[in-house]
């Protein structure tokens, strides 16, 4: 049991983590060459008590962990918003400069950073691009995609998020209260340790603080949407700078 509060985004991690343990259990009870040793085993009578354990505490907590609040999580970390097709944009050659990108930093790392106004249609098109690249291409396959949305918040609730989706990726978080540079160096080293995971596509939403960027060099590819005047050569270095200035059309 958690003896200390955490946050949403933590608790939804946990909700996703029990949901695999769950799958995995009743894919092996499947096979008949293994289900009864399975089942006499002490792990899986442990694990059963720990899942139980997980549900009790989300309803204690009341935590509506499927809610849609932007986060979508999934097992593949193919945590894209969905959008109906009537909200994607046809502005053809934003579409294309994106994927463009996206293909070169799946073959060789990289950052992207589309910016600019709000309502100029930064998510959708990066939604748009990344599922394109995808289902093209097979581009960030088999180690897939973590979408957050950022938006303007504190420190510390980036530090929350960033503890939920470390723990969706596999992170060993041993204490939630952690400062963020301590979380920031799990993730890191974990990333370093993990070759497959390191390899994975992060998209960071709607950043409003410029001074965000520096909190999320771990990733060795990114794609990120800010409504912050990118003005510093620094920046300019680090992200393939992609401007968004006008307001897109929908079909």
């Amino acid at each position: 049991m958690l003896e200390y509060p955490v946050s949403d985004d933590v608790l939804r991690a946990i909700v996703n983590i029990t949901s695999r343990q769950v799958d995995d259990i009743l894919e092996r009870l499947k096979n008949p060459a293994t289900r009864e040793d399975i089942m006499k085993s002490e792990r899986f009578t442990a694990t059963i008590a720990m899942i139980k354990s997980r549900v009790e505490l989300l309803k204690k907590l009341s935590i509506e962990a499927f809610k849609d609040d932007n986060t979508n999580l999934s097992t593949k970390y193919e945590t894209l918003p969905k959008y109906r097709e009537s909200e994607y944009v046809v502005r053809e050659q934003f579409n294309n400069t994106i994927c463009e990108q996206l293909r070169k930093i799946d073959q060789s790392g990289g950052h992207i950073l589309v910016h600019g106004m709000p309502g100029s249609g930064k998510t959708v098109a990066v939604c748009q691009a990344v599922r394109q690249v995808i289902a093209e291409e097979n581009c960030f396959r088999p180690h897939g995609c973590y979408w957050m949305k950022i938006g303007s918040i504190s420190e510390e609730k980036l530090k929350e998020k960033l503890n939920g989706m470390a723990i969706e990726i596999g992170v060993n978080i041993a204490d939630f209260n952690e400062p963020l540079d301590t979380v920031l160096g799990r993730i890191e080293k974990f990333l370093k340790d993990n070759a497959k995971k390191s390899k994975m596509l992060f998209i960071f939403d709607e950043i409003w603080n410029q001074e965000y960027f520096e909190y999320l060099t771990f990733a060795k590819k990114s794609i990120v949407t800010s409504r912050c005047d990118i003005d510093n050569k620094d920046t300019h270095e680090k992200y393939h700078c992609i401007p968004a200035t006008v307001r897109l059309v929908l079909n």
